[in-house]
């Protein structure tokens, strides 16, 4: 069994998207859904429009550089301390779980600064909701 591509995953995000909505949802849909918390963005895209021109420095550098940084050096500077400082090798464990936690910081980060760059730039969230970045459903009782 073949797994699907990253591309065929985001079309199939879309086509869900527009069976939910029968339609392509509009921006003001999109900013209700993120206001309502039924929004969902894709990490693999997130990651991919971190460092467009429209998202703020402030995401590129904390969750582009910082986070990413800090998570991919954890174990290696425990490694470090415990081979060449005499650090116990719980601090290994430490090093993974820092690590893991992270990871999940960055990755959670890169998400919410196209959510917050969509909900500011309209041309910026018509080219990822085509490019099925986001899934989120219509309100309650609506279709």
């Amino acid at each position: 069994m073949n797994m699907p591509s990253q591309d065929e995953i985001n079309e199939s995000a879309l086509k869900h998207l527009n069976e939910l909505w029968g339609r392509t949802p509009d921006w003001n849909d999109f900013k209700l859904a993120s206001e309502e918390g039924r929004l969902r963005v894709s990490k693999p895209m997130a990651l991919k429009y971190l460092y467009a021109p429209l998202v703020p420095n402030a995401y590129k550098i904390l969750f582009g550089i910082v986070t990413m940084w800090a998570w991919i050096l954890a174990v290696p500077i425990c490694l470090i301390g415990w081979v060449f400082f005499d650090w116990n090798a719980w601090w290994i464990l430490g090093g993974f779980i820092v690590a893991w936690y992270l990871k999940d910081v960055s990755r959670n980060g890169h998400c919410q600064a196209i959510e917050q760059t969509a909900l500011k730039h309209e041309e910026f969230y018509i080219k990822l909701v085509h490019e099925g970045a986001f899934l989120f459903s219509p309100p309650e009782g609506q279709k």
